[in-house]
């Protein structure tokens, strides 16, 4: 009976909230006395002073470390980030993408008893009406099993959170599925009418292994979930499991993305006509490679931005508390005209950068040219290669890159020596057609590699993290503009503002630069460096 009162009056709540008025049900409208009230409750926790001022980072990581599986919500000219950390939903928000303040936790593990006593995992946020609506995967723990349920919070500020009383909203489904129940997603289908909830799972009887699924749930008013028999998709081919689904429309076409980590690691997408699909795959379905992970997009109205997390070292012997932390890493995702997604660098992300620092390039190996910025490299049958003086560790340097016909690769080291007797290299290989980041030497003690890795995708090279390059992309024999930005232990490029590939850096601290080109000739144009804050 108490359970039915709370309910009960949790619903008049919301009904009452709910009835204030606001704009559409996908959209961030809201009313003007919602706004100001979000206002002033997020301005309660904005720094005052000088003390209280909050240094940018290009990679946002917080204190503890415990940063993992965004989920982004744009709202009145602020970006907010509710994620993981330490088994609950931990808030962030900033108006520029640079500076993060971070609020109250959103979302707190239940007490005993409670379905989500053991950690409040992922989901999704939706704004209804005037309330906002956050659906979570809660884990609790019976008799020694895990077991995973879909949760519902609510909240008028998007700061204070009430949990449903009638959680979970949904529990697992053993007769179709293996149960596993996580990472609900509920948009609205204006075709169907009805709100859409995509719940990760496992098929329980399928021909292969490979029985990882999108089950799905409706409801009229986000209130009453109604389990629907058959799955939202069932690839039977991508993996074992799929984790933090995404799904959002754009300019007619309809986007699923999601995240893998069984066969492979990483960030997919599909592209359908409709919300129901089918799904089909592009030719390059990833938005990197396995370090990039838990990745979903936002629109803030004149651009789709996406965020993830930059996957951390081991917690293995030797490894430094910082090397362990994850990052927050934001890309802007563009629409090609075929439906494929592009990613290039948010606009404020480049202007934050400081002044140019001068660039001096003397060539050791092979025969160099250099005027102004330009700088031309030859050499048909080995290495070509010229170094600076050591720079600043962090910092972004932007050059246009132009290989020559059969051109092995060309490329930029980073953090060296000025024999290249160690350092990291960012190498570009038309014959091969990839973008690789590679360490140098590769012969690290194998316990070190070990605890370094742990967690890496299955089957990869602990030492190289690499983007396939199709000939339909671009064409290596016109100019390829790079963007590469170095801070801390993160390295992250971008290629003619279309494919992203980032790579965590941990043994090398600081060094020079040096450009290369391989079995092949190449021109350097537009080089620039500068300091990031």
């Amino acid at each position: 009976m108490c359970l039915k009162n709370s309910r009960r009056d949790f619903l008049e709540k919301t009904w009452k909230l709910t009835s204030l008025g606001g704009a559409g049900l996908l959209t961030a409208g809201g009313s003007p006395g919602s706004s100001g009230m979000i206002r002033s409750s997020i301005a309660q926790y904005r720094p005052s002073g000088a003390a209280g001022e909050i240094r940018p980072q290009r990679y946002y990581r917080p204190a503890d470390g415990t940063l993992g599986d965004p989920i982004p919500f744009f709202w009145k000219g602020h970006y907010h980030i509710f994620h993981v950390g330490g088994g609950q939903w931990e808030h962030l928000v900033s108006e520029d993408l640079l500076r993060w303040r971070e609020l109250p936790t959103a979302i707190s593990r239940g007490v005993p008893g409670e379905p989500d006593s053991s950690q409040c995992a992922s989901g999704s946020i939706i704004h209804r009406q005037g309330t906002f609506h956050i659906f979570y995967l809660g884990r609790s723990e019976k008799d020694g099993r895990r077991i995973g349920t879909v949760c519902h919070a609510t909240s008028r500020d998007l700061v204070h959170w009430e949990k449903d009383p009638a959680n979970p909203l949904l529990r697992p489904d053993y007769e179709n599925y293996a149960g596993v129940t996580k990472d609900p997603f509920v948009f609205w289908n204006a075709q169907d009418q009805r709100y859409w909830m995509l719940i990760a799972d496992r098929l329980r009887h399928a021909p292969t292994s490979r029985k990882g699924v999108l089950a799905l749930a409706t409801s009229p008013d986000l209130q009453r979930w109604q389990r629907r028999q058959e799955p939202f998709w069932a690839p039977d081919s991508s993996t074992g499991e799929f984790e933090v689904p995404d799904l959002f429309e754009w300019n007619r076409r309809y986007y699923l993305t999601y995240t893998t980590y069984m066969e492979s690691t990483g960030t997919h997408y599909r592209v359908a006509d409709q919300a129901s699909g089918p799904w089909l795959a592009p030719a390059v379905d990833s938005f990197d490679d396995h370090l990039y992970y838990a990745g979903k997009t936002v629109s803030d109205g004149k651009r789709r931005l996406a965020f993830a997390f930059v996957r951390g070292a081991g917690a293995g012997p030797g490894v430094a508390p910082a090397d362990r932390k994850q990052a927050l890493i934001t890309r802007e995702v563009l629409q090609k005209p075929d439906g494929s997604l592009a990613f290039k660098c948010p606009q404020e992300l480049l202007d934050c950068c400081g002044p140019e620092l001068p660039l001096k390039f003397e060539g050791l190996l092979g025969h160099w040219s250099q005027q102004d910025r330009r700088a031309h490299a030859r050499r048909l049958d080995g290495l070509a290669y010229a170094v600076t003086e050591p720079v600043a560790p962090d910092g972004l340097l932007e050059l246009v890159l132009t290989l020559k016909p059969k051109t092995r690769s060309a490329g930029i080291f980073f953090r060296t020596t000025g024999d290249l007797e160690r350092g990291y290299m960012l190498r570009l290989e038309p014959s091969r057609g990839r973008i690789v980041f590679e360490r140098w030497p590769k012969s690290w003690p194998w316990k070190q590699e070990f605890w370094r890795n742990i967690g890496a995708a299955r089957g990869t090279h602990p030492f190289m993290v690499q983007r396939t390059v199709l000939p339909e992309q671009f064409s290596w024999e016109r100019p390829v503009t790079v963007q590469l930005f170095l801070q801390g232990t993160i390295a992250e490029v971008f290629v003619n503002q279309e494919l992203a590939l980032v790579a965590r850096i941990y043994e090398h601290r600081d060094g020079c630069l040096a450009l290369f080109v391989e079995h092949g000739e190449a021109d350097f144009e537009g080089m620039t460096f500068r300091p990031l804050p």
